[in-house]
């Protein structure tokens, strides 16, 4: 799992599906907000924060580091979209990684070209 930090909120992206998994089940209930790349695989973000409190500069730079953390990331040829979700309207199936999301909004992602959250996001080390 991958870890950041930005103007002390902290952001954390599932490496796998099993971390996928293990974000949703260890944040249901918080209230805080997941992030997934729209109708194609990514991992899945968790901001510490409430989805109605999140400013565009923070839903921006998740969205890009939905997308970045895709086999997508340098791929523009058309628009993507993420699912902005409250984490308690996620429901995790059996099989790692797979979902049920509802109440879901979804906003385009602006390009960003170049992107790399480690140019500029303090990252905690990784787990394993």
């Amino acid at each position: 799992m991958r870890k950041f930090i930005i103007d002390n909120i902290k952001i954390y992206i599932g490496k796998t599906a099993i971390d996928n998994t293990n974000l949703v089940n260890n944040f249901k209930g918080t209230g805080f907000t997941w992030f997934h790349l729209k109708d194609y695989p990514s991992a899945h973000l968790i901001i510490e924060k409430e989805r109605e409190k999140l400013n565009d500069m923070e839903i921006q730079l998740c969205a890009n580091m939905v997308k970045y953390y895709s086999k997508l990331r340098k791929e523009w040829t058309q628009k993507y979209y993420v699912d902005i979700v409250n984490i308690n309207n996620v429901v995790p199936h059996k099989k790692p990684g797979l979902v049920t999301i509802s109440q879901t909004k979804n906003i385009k992602i602006k390009p960003c070209f170049g992107f790399n959250p480690d140019n500029f996001i303090y990252k905690e080390k990784d787990e394993k």
